[in-house]
């Protein structure tokens, strides 16, 4: 339950291991226009110093609380462990690398205001430090003054043309549990929380969403990423169950079938790098999702398609029919990567006695 005595805005902040970062992030939530917030950072046991950075900072300002917690791994373990600490009548998220513009709260704050609105999202920046040329995401198509029902803020952000940082009034939040069997489902969360929010309008002010942290749990692949199939598989059957238009759904039904693909080929050509039993966990998950599909879906699909692209999606159909037709079919694609996986080989070889050749006839 949230605390009675809120707060106008918290922020909540995961960190694990963000000594890199963490001065500069913490730092552009300090220097905000807008006072009225508290930080609330919950270390996930780093093995860096992070927790004594925060500890630091809280020392110094009050309104920057610090939680830890037994290491978890992935971020939504952090937010079911957060979400009764929040006090504010408003809640927002920021990564430990992520940064802030000064006037990114008070634009935020007003806006909402403004319009009573239960999510406002300002504009994003993908930001890579150094780099003059970052893409932005700015209301939808560069319009900030549209506002969104919940159902066109949920299909507009199923191939992100909005993004999902934003402020969002803390009781659509009561009573949420982010699933732990994914590191991602909190995208799941994002849109769940969209179709909670009476509008969703747009503000001034920037979230800058660090890409250049390759240490970052997105930019790191691992077991954990064969589980963003279990997301995938529960924003559609969200779409299904709250009666989205067909070809929407149709469309996250297909999502489902590229990702069983996707990474069943990816395991297959890492089986080595997984233990015996990660792989088989995989395995399972995989044909435990192949098999709550409703493989006649597959036309529906088709239909919204022309030309080649219907073609090949009805061609695809027969391969998917059967789990076993599926099978041989993934054994046939995995003997190609093999194959190709050792040209290359073979090629790099080639290459290295070329250019050691070379050498040594210029020293002769």
């Amino acid at each position: 339950m949230m605390n009675q005595h809120a707060c106008a805005i918290s922020i909540f902040m995961p960190v694990y291991n963000g000594s890199k970062y963490l001065h500069k992030s913490i730092k552009s939530v300090l220097n905000q226009s807008f006072k009225n917030f508290e930080l609330v950072c919950v270390d996930d046991t780093s093995t860096d110093n992070s927790y004594d950075i925060i500890k630091d900072f809280a020392a110094k300002d009050s309104r920057i609380k610090v939680f830890q917690k037994p290491n978890g791994g992935m971020v939504p373990k952090s937010w079911n462990f957060v979400i009764p600490y929040l006090r504010g009548e408003s809640i927002t998220y920021m990564s430990q690398d992520d940064l802030i513009s000064e006037d990114y709260l008070l634009h935020m704050y007003n806006r909402q205001q403004e319009t009573g609105a239960d999510c406002v999202l300002p504009d994003m920046v993908f930001y890579y430090e150094g780099k003059p040329d970052n893409k932005s995401i700015i209301g939808v198509n560069g319009d900030r003054n549209c506002i969104l029902t919940n159902r066109e803020a949920v299909e507009l952000s199923l191939n992100w043309q909005i993004h999902g940082f934003g402020l969002r009034n803390s009781k659509i939040l009561k009573n949420e549990y982010f699933d732990e069997d994914s590191f991602n489902s909190d995208e799941f969360m994002t849109r769940k929380l969209f179709f909670k929010s009476n509008k969703v309008v747009f503000s001034h002010g920037t979230f800058y969403y660090r890409q250049d942290n390759n240490q970052a749990i997105t930019k790191t692949f691992g077991v954990k990423n064969y589980f963003q199939l279990k997301t995938t598989f529960r924003l559609y059957k969200f779409l299904e169950e709250n009666n989205f238009e067909e070809k929407v759904v149709s469309s996250l039904y297909f999502a489902v079938y590229r990702s069983i693909f996707k990474l069943y080929r990816i395991s297959s050509l890492r089986k080595g790098v997984s233990s015996k039993g990660e792989f088989l966990q995989i395995r399972i998950m995989l044909k435990e999702t192949y098999n709550q599909l409703d493989k006649r879906k597959f036309i529906n699909y088709a239909l919204y398609k022309k030309g080649i692209k219907r073609l090949v999606i009805i061609i695809s159909f027969f391969f998917f029919y059967n789990f076993y037709l599926f099978k041989s079919f993934m054994f046939l694609i995995y003997l190609s990567d093999k194959s190709k996986e050792e040209l290359r080989v073979l090629y790099g070889r080639l290459l290295y006695l070329i250019s050691t050749s070379i050498k040594v006839s210029y020293s002769l």
